[in-house]
């Protein structure tokens, strides 16, 4: 119910007025930013969540204020695109010119207004508006993981975590049928993982949290292993992430 009083709109991300003191402040509570963040990194973090964006999904209460955002980049199936190369060479003869590709750039909802279906509803609406055949980026954050690959699945998805599939509630026997898209997508990405598909970027665009999965579904704490002993003996100067990408089933055999 408390969903249906934020409004969602969408821009491209050129147009955002990323110095608006509201989405600063969405941003450095919502990703939990330090209070003394040099304005250089704060700037930083700003740029990869609107900026360098193609869509941008806001959420907005009923006074106008921006709670919750979701931003992307679309990566249509065009020549000599890197990642849909990879995918070509992975998987011959099961791509579309059609098809196209979103990277989540981040998602981020105030702390007062979560638990209320904002990123549910901000997931919703990119899938239905962009009609995304895979959907990929980074994170290290089990909340996200989770949501997505819930979200994910409502649509036909099949949702993978590192080289772990997250999707709720299947026996996981076939969690390889994911590993040419997230070796495309960290190709996409310029990572450069270890075996477990774990590899490291500033923390100017994600904090170097050590994820808590306490009460996380066993899939989720699973998936989530590497990271946590990799972030312990890596500290704070770098964050350990990994790839989360959702594929539609189109992509795969009936799972059975």
């Amino acid at each position: 119910m408390a969903g249906k009083e934020y409004q969602i709109t969408s821009q491209p991300g050129y147009a955002v007025d990323y110095a608006k003191e509201n989405l600063i402040q969405l941003l450095k509570i919502g990703y939990g930013l330090p209070n003394d963040i040099e304005q250089k990194d704060l700037t930083a973090h700003i740029q990869y969540a609107y900026s360098n964006a193609d869509k941008v999904y806001f959420a907005f209460n009923q006074n106008g204020s921006e709670v919750g955002s979701l931003s992307i980049g679309l990566k249509p199936n065009i020549e000599n695109d890197p990642f849909w190369t990879t995918l070509q060479a992975l998987l011959p003869k099961t791509l579309d010119m059609n098809f196209i590709a979103c990277e989540m750039y981040g998602v981020v909802v105030h702390p007062k207004v979560r638990r209320e279906g904002i990123a549910t509803r901000l997931l919703n609406t990119m899938i239905e508006d962009i009609n995304p055949q895979i959907i990929f980026g980074q994170t290290n954050v089990p909340q996200v993981v989770l949501l997505r690959s819930k979200v994910a699945k409502l649509y036909n998805y099949r949702t993978f975590y590192g080289f772990c599939e997250t999707t709720p509630l299947l026996n996981y026997e076939k969690a390889s049928d994911g590993t040419p898209f997230v070796q495309a997508s960290l190709i996409a990405q310029e990572a450069e993982p270890n075996q477990s598909g774990v590899y490291y970027i500033s923390t100017h665009i994600l904090p170097p949290n050590v994820p808590n999965t306490d009460n996380s579904p066993v899939e989720i704490q699973r998936a989530f292993e590497p990271i946590q002993k990799i972030q312990r003996a890596i500290g704070k100067e770098q964050t350990a992430v990994a790839s989360l990408i959702s594929v539609h089933n189109r992509f795969f055999t009936p799972y059975e």
